[in-house]
């Protein structure tokens, strides 16, 4: 599960153009360190 959120994370980061993945960047982020910790 962590490896698969990981990968979207990657491939989030590779389409910072679009508009939506510029808004909750801040959420994905958020997420990723939740599930880490």
């Amino acid at each position: 599960m962590f490896a698969l959120i990981l990968l979207y994370h990657i491939t989030a980061i590779s389409r910072c153009a679009s508009t939506e993945l510029s808004d909750n960047f801040p959420l994905y982020i958020t997420i990723l360190i939740l599930i880490t910790n």
